[in-house]
């Protein structure tokens, strides 16, 4: 057997080394992916949209923030109802707005107040309220006046809701206590901005659409065609009138606010009761309001009284009557049950 030395084995694996070497140098070489800037201008080249007509396509730009399509796009010749019409070519252009999150200045609002107030002169609040109304130039939509009372403090009490300028809303509600005594008062206020802005957009499609279809019209020559086209054209006209009506209605509840106003005629105002802060605080609150309480119940109850005299006179009188018709029937069973006839002669005469 041939033996070989162990030197020579060393030198054949570094060769093989170094083969090994060479050949993943030449690979790196020329078989690299592409660089950046070849990369990009691949990647720029934008894809092609296929038409109807032919083909066109965008170019991307990434630091853009509008894409301008060709300057001229042919379009197909559109049809309604089997009636052919051509478009000539235009320019579009696609714009991207970016919104830095500001809203609308020109918000529609629609705002709405209450106010509860107590008077002692009834007559010179309501005329006051009338007045007011008038010089804001604003109008009553309803006004509830309902009569005396027999009760100790209410006696007449009044519900009008009439509507301002939305300009002098906030002013009229701070004026409500030259009015009378404000007990309560609320305000609040509907955003319809959105609403608004849909209808107006739904508003001028229809009215484009309307146009279209007129022009379609003109040009129609079939009956069939014609009498679609009418009928078409009538909806539309349907749906912008309703959006008119819509839109019309809005702007008088924005332009004009609506307050209502709770007025109630009183013998005496209500205090504003001070902020009871101790258990001693709270408990003499409670014993007044008590002592309060049963005085005006004492007194609604005097005045009913008086109030319902007449009936309860007759129910009395039944009353009594009744109670005589029940003790006389008592009588005469007690004597039918000890063997005596009230007003016989057995009755009268004593036994032996």
């Amino acid at each position: 057997m041939k033996h070989f030395p162990a030197k020579s084995y060393g030198k054949g694996f570094m060769a093989a080394l170094g083969i090994v070497l060479v050949l993943f140098l030449l690979f790196t070489a020329f078989g690299r992916v592409p660089d950046e800037d070849n990369y990009a201008s691949d990647q720029n080249a934008a894809p092609v949209y296929a038409g109807s007509t032919g083909s066109y396509f965008v170019k991307a730009e990434p630091q853009a923030r509008s894409v301008q399509a060709p300057s001229a796009v042919s379009k197909n010749a559109a049809s309604y109802g089997g009636i052919g019409y051509g478009q000539d070519e235009v320019k579009v252009t696609f714009t991207e707005e970016i919104a830095d999150g500001a809203l609308p200045t020109d918000r529609k609002i629609i705002k709405e107040g209450r106010a509860f107030l107590e008077t002692r002169d009834f007559e010179q609040s309501m005329a006051a309220i009338d007045e007011m109304i008038a010089q804001s130039g604003g109008f009553i939509e309803e006004k509830n006046v309902r009569g005396s009372s027999y009760s100790a403090n209410a006696l007449r009490h009044a519900t009008i809701v009439f509507r301002v300028p939305s300009q002098q809303f906030e002013a009229i509600m701070e004026n409500m206590g030259s009015v009378g005594v404000v007990t309560q008062s609320s305000t609040s206020g509907t955003d319809i901005t959105d609403q608004y802005i849909d209808y107006e957009t739904r508003l001028r499609n229809l009215k484009m659409q309307e146009e279209t279809l007129l022009d379609i019209l003109s040009r129609a020559e079939k009956l069939e065609d014609v009498i679609t086209l009418e009928s078409r054209i009538s909806d539309v006209r349907y749906e912008i009138e309703s959006i008119e009506n819509k839109l019309k209605n809005y702007d008088r509840l924005v332009q004009y606010s609506r307050i209502t106003v709770e007025l109630e005629e009183v013998v005496e105002i209500t205090p504003a009761a001070p902020v009871a802060r101790t258990l001693g605080d709270r408990l003499g609150h409670a014993f007044r309001t008590a002592i309060e309480s049963f005085v005006d119940e004492l007194e609604n109850f005097l005045v009913w009284l008086v109030y319902n005299w007449i009936l309860l006179l007759l129910i009395l009188v039944l009353a009594l009557v009744v109670i005589l018709i029940v003790k006389r029937r008592k009588r005469k069973k007690h004597a039918k049950a000890a063997g005596i006839v009230p007003g016989s002669p057995d009755d009268e005469k004593p036994q032996d």
